[in-house]
């Protein structure tokens, strides 16, 4: 179900009961949107959460971007602010590639109960001694980083390597054809510029798969010692664990990780159910 928070678009996974007392935002990568989690999130509901699947602007049906290639990540993270004011609770953020970076420096100004960083997308300045991910400099890429024009998605060798590692053939092409261009400006911001530091108060999971070539697992360990963050890895898998058998695994351990961590609060009370 499509709803509105504040100008921006969220598809909306509502449980049979809810059971808990925050919501979830999801927010989604880089050329992708709110469909990345159409396998997550109603498992998710099916586990009482309401599931709240944010589309940051410039996607079909949210906030226009009159020049997608303009955006800033700033204003990305001025999107996930305005989610995150718009619940009707401080939520458990989960963010996956692009957006694990948006849920940690949205935390800094709207704390939430808890952030899950999955296969982050993390800005070169976090990790000097690292090579920016290929997509973002290839060189088909560089006129987009260089005037901020949009940046298309990589053509589908690089996303087979890089993206789709592991996954069939079939799922690769129904993938890849709902990959939409982004922003120049905010790879540019990625590969060649300085971004703060964003050290959560709050607890954070980080999840990758050991045979991700985009978040590469030195990035995600350096990122788990940088926070003090808890660590999830899937050995054999790669970037993009959203759909198949790896979205039900990881939904299973996400959601057990988050009721272990935020304990009997995150509880609705029974009486309050009936």
């Amino acid at each position: 179900m499509k709803q509105r928070l504040a100008g921006l678009c969220a598809e909306v996974s509502f449980p049979e009961r809810n059971k808990f007392t925050a919501p979830l935002l999801l927010v989604h990568g880089l050329w992708t949107g709110s469909w990345m989690w159409r396998t997550i999130a109603p498992a998710l509901a099916l586990r009482g959460w309401e599931c709240w699947a944010l589309d940051l602007r410039g996607r079909p049906d949210s906030r226009p971007a009159a020049r997608i290639g303009r955006v800033r990540l700033e204003d990305y993270i001025e999107d996930v602010n305005t989610a995150v004011r718009q619940l009707w609770a401080p939520p458990v953020v989960w963010g996956a590639d692009l957006g694990a970076l948006l849920a940690l420096q949205s935390a800094a100004q709207f704390p939430p109960r808890a952030i899950v960083c999955s296969t982050p997308l993390l800005p070169r300045s976090w990790l000097p001694d690292a090579r920016p991910p290929l997509p973002l400099v290839r060189l088909p890429a560089l006129p987009a980083l260089l005037w901020s024009r949009p940046l298309s998605p990589p053509r589908p060798g690089i996303a087979r390597t890089f993206l789709f590692s592991g996954l069939n053939a079939d799922l690769q092409a129904e993938l890849g054809r709902q990959l939409s261009p982004d922003s120049g400006r905010v790879a540019r911001t990625l590969s060649r510029e300085a971004v703060a530091h964003a050290r959560p108060n709050c607890p954070t999971l980080v999840v990758h798969g050991g045979a991700d070539r985009m978040s590469t697992p030195a990035a995600c360990q350096a990122l788990v010692r940088e926070l003090e963050a808890d660590q999830h890895t899937y050995p054999d898998l790669g970037h993009w664990l959203y759909s198949g058998p790896p979205a039900i695994s990881l939904v299973g351990d996400v959601h057990r990780w988050i009721i272990r961590t935020l304990g009997e609060p995150l509880l609705v009370p029974p009486e309050a159910e009936d």
